[in-house]
């Protein structure tokens, strides 16, 4: 234990009887609702989660109740069931309050923020995601920080399509954290979710070289089918600024997104077959003038990945096999793919 918060939690687990079958059950169902909260089937995963609750509930297990409570708010939410999901998240953060898991409170202060966009309130999403920051810094608990800046970028992103510095800046705050603890697979992931940023903001060169990084990375860390398949990418990845291949966040496989080249070309094509059918009458004229100037005027590439979902937040999985003392860091939720794509 690092921290005296967290053996009083843990004291406290042992004292309330965490631990044993009800554990595992409950830890084997929290860890099976996130696989599917993954793939986008969020009924069974509701339903899932809800069963996990009930046997952690009624086992007296905090930490485990609070866990799946909290990974149930977002897919709740999810669903279009944003009051409920905001229930949910209010028993969570007060049962990790109550245990003193930093970590707890805030992944459920960043699934609050994410709540907050689904629910179209993009800057109390911010405001939240800020408090998550600040909970973790507060707390001198550097992972939680760093884990919390990072969901923040992403809060940024949607909040702010347009304008991705301060999402970047984020990122890059994440990064020197993670750094600092050596954590190197949160390093690597917050590398190429930066590298996602620096793209979707025209920035391709940095964007290959960030890349490049978690390469490095993923290799030094043993994950070599991660690395390939970063690898195979990177070298379909243009090293100038002009255009740039759809990958999000690899190794989920990307797509250049055709749909804009095609409109523009089909803008082009009408527009002049217009002017040749209708040549005299002047307000046909001015229609295909106007489809052809749209369709030569150059569109920023569109950023497209498959394979995910549109949600945010973290999740954290727990342990079937252990008992409750374990520390369970939350990892991000990698299903967001790009700013204008929630």
């Amino acid at each position: 234990m690092r921290r005296g918060g967290r053996f009083e939690a843990w004291v406290r687990d042992v004292s309330s009887g965490e631990g044993g079958e009800p554990w595992a059950e409950a830890a084997e169902l929290n860890n099976r609702g996130l696989s599917l909260a993954r793939e986008g089937r969020y009924s069974e995963a509701i339903t899932v989660y809800l069963r996990a609750v009930d046997i952690s509930r009624a086992a007296g297990h905090r930490k485990a109740l609070a866990t799946a409570l909290d990974n149930l708010s977002s897919v709740l939410a999810w669903s279009g069931r944003i009051e409920e999901g905001i229930a949910a998240h209010e028993e969570a953060l007060a049962i990790f309050v109550e245990l003193g898991d930093v970590d707890g409170q805030c992944a459920a202060l960043s699934n609050l923020a994410a709540i907050h966009v689904k629910s179209g309130w993009p800057g109390l999403a911010v405001a939240t995601a800020r408090r998550a920051v600040e909970v973790g810094r507060l707390a001198g608990d550097r992972s939680a920080e760093a884990l919390a800046t990072s969901h923040l970028g992403q809060i940024l992103a949607v909040a702010s399509p347009g304008d991705l510095a301060r999402s970047i800046k984020a990122h890059r705050d994440a990064l020197a954290i993670w750094r600092e603890v050596a954590d190197r697979k949160a390093e690597a992931a917050t590398l190429e979710t930066l590298a996602q940023r620096l793209a979707e903001s025209g920035q391709y060169s940095a964007a290959r070289a960030t890349l490049e990084q978690a390469l490095v990375v993923l290799t030094d860390l043993g994950h070599l089918e991660d690395a390939a398949a970063l690898k195979q990418f990177l070298e379909s990845f243009p090293a100038g600024k002009t255009g740039a291949p759809g990958h999000a966040i690899p190794p989920v496989p990307g797509v250049i997104s055709m749909f804009g080249c095609l409109s523009q070309l089909a803008s082009i094509g009408v527009g002049a077959f217009v002017i040749w059918k209708n040549w005299g009458t002047w307000w046909w004229v001015v229609a295909g003038v106007v489809l052809v100037v749209y369709g030569l005027v150059p569109k920023r590439p569109q950023f497209t990945s498959f394979g995910t979902s549109g949600t945010l937040g973290v999740s954290t999985p727990l342990d079937p096999g252990g008992d409750g003392r374990q520390e369970e860091r939350p990892t991000m939720t990698r299903a967001y793919t790009g700013a204008g794509h929630f």
